[in-house]
């Protein structure tokens, strides 16, 4: 029987540095609608992986999937200290965004024991100087960390880099990276400070119309004639669309961004899709424009978004129909309505030959929205097939 993979984020700091800025915990900031903890802790269950999350006290996160261990650090080499009964698991920072390269290449790793970072500081990121994101472990370098807390009292610093060098043998207080350190230089990173966040995020807005439109180039794969697009916004995916020679309309509940699609010389819809015919209050917040209302502990992060774009917020009445009125002919179905993703789908037939569905969030970002589990066994049920998760979207298609 094959052993468990074992993965222990490390969130149980203090958080002095971070300052409670957004109003939430660094690990509980919102990267394209999902919580970064949940995100690490998501793509690490995908691998394969037990995960364990350091914890300042139970509870402290709220609901997250992976069992919770208190451990409070007096020095942070003290981390290594009190998981030392989980020799061989790999230690992540929970305060770091990984990318699925970086993960991949951690989790991959056939290494017994190994450093995981990046040497110095990074264009892609931003941040000018090196940081460690991960660490995989053995007998040995848990030895040396025991070694290295002894030490502590006679040295300025007692963390991770220290432990790399003490077992490499090089002076504690000189940065050499030769050997035991596989390097990331992506878009991978943490958030000690505000401003490493503020210069990060900056720089992954850059690198995201790739990051989001990923979905969508695959989507070529799966030959779409006719692509009714729910939840279009100012129609964004227009000109992927285009390149794939297909047909294409937007349906769009906000008059001004149906506006900026129609003026692009785009097919729209101007009506909200739903269970119910009639008119409803819809809630207009930009792309986070939805039936539903966020939920308070996720808003720092929409708030913050909201104000930098400088887009305008208010609530409307908007005309609804079920998706069966309007999907006669079209092959292809995407879905991005905020939380309302199974309403939509109740509301039509599902005879689409694929479906583009936000299904990823580990929790759900709006109240009354069902969890992501009710959506997939929804479509399951109605004899689809998932084929592959890209960003905050996930591809569907019929068997």
């Amino acid at each position: 029987m094959e052993e468990t993979k074992k993965a222990i984020v490390l969130a149980a700091g203090s958080g002095t540095r971070w300052g409670n800025y957004l109003g939430v915990p660094k690990q509980m900031i919102e990267i394209d609608g999902e919580l970064l903890l949940l995100r690490t802790i998501r793509q690490l269950r995908a691998r394969g992986f037990e995960v364990l999350v350091t914890v300042p006290k139970i509870g402290y996160f709220g609901d997250i999937p992976a069992k919770e261990i208190v451990g409070v650090d007096d020095i942070e080499i003290d981390k290594f200290i009190n998981a030392k009964d989980h020799v061989g698991a790999i230690f992540f920072w929970g305060d770091t965004y990984f990318t699925d390269e970086a993960m991949d290449k951690i989790t991959k790793s056939k290494y017994d024991f190994r450093f995981f970072g990046r040497k110095r500081g990074s264009i892609t990121t931003g941040k000018n100087y090196g940081e460690i994101f991960a660490v995989k472990t053995n007998e040995m370098l848990f030895r040396k960390a025991e070694e290295l807390r002894k030490m502590a009292p006679k040295l300025k610093r007692c963390a991770t880099w220290e432990l790399y060098r003490l077992i490499c043998g090089y002076p504690l207080d000189k940065h050499i990276i030769e050997k035991h350190f596989t390097n990331i230089d992506d878009l991978t990173d943490d958030f000690d400070y505000p401003k490493d966040y503020g210069i990060w995020i900056d720089h992954y807005k850059t690198s995201k119309p790739v990051h989001i439109s990923s979905v969508f180039q695959v989507l070529h794969k799966y030959n779409p004639k006719k692509i009714l697009h729910i939840g279009g916004h100012t129609g964004e995916e227009g000109e992927i669309y285009k390149s794939m020679d297909a047909e294409f309309t937007f349906v769009e509940p906000v008059p001004e961004y149906a506006e900026v699609a129609r003026k692009k010389g785009y097919d729209v819809m101007e009506i909200a899709v739903g269970p119910e015919k009639g008119e409803k209050d819809f809630n207009v917040r930009g792309v986070f424009s939805s039936f539903l209302l966020r939920k308070k502990e996720l808003l720092p992060y929409q708030e913050r978004w909201l104000a930098k774009h400088k887009e305008k917020t208010g609530q409307i009445r908007v005309k609804v129909i079920p998706l069966s009125d309007i999907q006669e002919g079209y092959d292809t179905l995407v879905v991005d309505t905020e939380g309302t993703t199974l309403d939509v789908l109740k509301s039509g037939r599902l005879d689409f030959k694929t479906i583009i569905a936000e299904v990823r969030r580990d929790v759900p970002a709006y109240y009354n929205e069902p969890p992501n589990e009710e959506i997939v066994k929804y479509l399951e049920e109605n004899g689809y097939v998932e084929r592959g998760v890209y960003g905050n979207n996930t591809i569907f298609t019929k068997q």
